[in-house]
């Protein structure tokens, strides 16, 4: 019998019929609801840009990959690999919605703003001749992190003029500027200083906005541009019925709108699924267990040599075994109880702003200034809204559930507590003027822990392929997000460093305790 085969007809092909359907029923599903415009009700909209990418993938996976991952031998990683199909699935997602809402869609001229159609628009628009409002405006100033420096953030409303020059108030011009700074060495006076500089130069540029050849507009999908800017407006003016139409000005060339898309989808499809199918293809065929999946007679999460360990599915993940997992439950839970509490409080399930972030216990330097240093450990139980809890936790899932029989309960949660701390230490050290929060450091760390295991050789020999791979894809996710915007670089990496560090002290201190039981065998001979 072919294992190799086995594994294509059981996992493999149907995890690709899984990704290319999801991804491709997706897709249709964004493009009838926009050209119906249901997809612009606020309903509507976060269900299908929120809720749906965040937990459809999981479902599906659950329900066509869950079974069948048991005939592969994966030991402990076996949430891992639920945790890298879903990924390789909702991370294509992003980049299939940007393509889809602009391929199919043509370029319209307009002669004037009062000519959209605000209750029926197309997507694209040429507006030969058009004025923007100096007095009905906004403007937002902000602070996002981004690489290794900072982006000064304005977002901008302006009112367009109908050709009477009577301010439009339902069709807004919404502008995003950012602004490159560095990170280290710059006081607080220097900080606002440059950012006010930054907010007069861009109060200028949205006021001198004019008809220009080869530019168009964009009405502005459903997502966190269009909230941001809907929350810069309403920080001025309050709408009393639907809200007013947001276009933004484009400059790079219509026909090249999708490709930067469509490369980003191509680049995640190969990506994902050639990581996904190289750890299907890694560890050993579980004979036994495919007998029992193709016979359809009960199966198991697991088998080692002389133990079998029957499926608790993911509840495992939330009840606290002591001959099981025992830390890992605890911090989930912990987690999920906090974002409860704060839904149950009246805060976004979707989104906490920056200010939220800071009242509820985010990593600070104001904070830490005014000796509240129990935010350092504290933020990493704070997530941002919903996406952020469910990413942090099933990649806390996936490196708990391996490191923590490991290292053993006490060891785990000193070291999640000690990345937590340092980590968030060197967070404002690298990027002293951002609010961050998030299970993210001390989930870096776990990884450093695990990297510090395999340079020492205190990983059994039959789970290094396995491990090796977790290991690694945790390595790339941290460098393939280096560059996105509201990532804690500086918290990841000195997470990350403090695992490696906490990994090593670990091991001399075994290697101390063993070297004084032979001392001491020695000694009684």
């Amino acid at each position: 019998m072919n294992p190799l085969r086995i594994k294509l007809h059981t996992i493999i092909i149907p995890y690709l019929i899984l990704l290319g359907s999801t991804i491709a029923g997706y897709m249709l599903l964004q493009y009838v609801l926009d050209i119906t415009h249901l997809a612009w009700q606020p309903f509507i909209g976060m269900l299908l840009n929120f809720w749906i990418p965040i937990l459809l993938p999981l479902v599906l996976v659950i329900a066509v990959l869950h079974k069948r991952l048991t005939i592969l031998y994966t030991g402990r990683a076996y949430i891992f690999y639920i945790v890298l199909a879903y990924s390789s699935i909702t991370l294509c997602l992003t980049p299939a919605t940007k393509f889809i809402l602009s391929a199919p869609y043509k370029l319209y001229t307009v002669n004037s703003a009062e000519d959209i159609n605000i209750k029926d628009p197309e997507r694209f628009y040429v507006i030969k001749d058009f004025e923007l409002s100096t007095v009905a405006g906004a403007i937002l100033p902000d602070v996002e992190g981004k690489g290794a420096g900072l982006d000064m953030v304005c977002y901008t409303a302006t009112a367009f003029k109908n050709k009477n020059g009577v301010i439009l108030d339902n069709l807004w011009h919404a502008g995003t500027y950012r602004k490159r700074v560095r990170a280290f060495g710059m006081n607080k006076i220097e900080f606002d200083a440059e950012q006010q500089q930054f907010v007069d130069s861009v109060r200028d540029a949205d006021n001198n906005i004019a008809p220009q050849k080869g530019t168009y507009f964009e009405v502005l999908p459903d997502g966190n541009e269009r909230d941001h800017i809907l929350n810069t407006l309403y920080s001025v003016y309050y709408f009393k019925k639907d809200d007013p139409l947001l276009i933004k000005r484009i400059s790079e060339p219509f026909g090249r709108r999708y490709l930067g898309p469509l490369i980003k989808l191509l680049l995640y499809l190969l990506a994902g699924a050639g990581i996904f199918i190289l750890a299907v293809l890694l560890p050993k065929l579980q004979l036994t267990n495919w007998r029992r999946f193709k016979d359809r007679d009960g199966y198991w999460l697991y088998e080692e040599p002389d133990q079998r360990i029957k499926q608790r599915g993911l509840l495992q993940f939330f009840m606290p075994d002591k001959s099981g997992l025992y830390i890992t439950p605890i911090l989930i839970i912990s987690n999920v109880l906090y974002y409860i509490i704060l839904v149950l409080a009246g805060k976004s399930a979707v989104y906490l702003n920056t200010a939220e972030i800071q009242a509820f216990g985010g990593n600070s330097a104001e904070g830490l200034m005014s000796g509240q240093l129990w935010r350092l450990l504290f933020n990493s139980f704070l997530h941002m809204g919903f996406g952020h809890l469910f990413g942090n936790m099933l990649s806390l899932a996936a490196i708990g559930s391996i490191l923590e029989p490991y290292i053993g309960r006490k060891r785990f949660l000193a070291a999640y507590i000690t990345c937590s701390i340092l980590g968030s230490i060197n967070s404002l050290l690298w990027k002293m003027y951002t609010v961050s929060a998030g299970a993210s450091i001390p989930i870096a760390g776990m990884s450093g822990l695990l990297l510090a295991l395999f340079l020492f050789g205190k990983v059994k020999k039959e789970d290094r392929k396995i491990l090796f791979l977790v290991l690694g894809v945790n390595i790339v996710e941290l460098i393939l997000v280096f560059n996105e915007t509201n990532i804690d670089n500086g918290g990841h990496i000195g997470g990350f460093i403090t695992g490696i560090i906490v990994g090593i002290a670990f091991i001399i201190i075994d290697m101390m305790s063993e070297n004084k039981t032979l001392i001491k065998k020695s000694l009684s001979h």
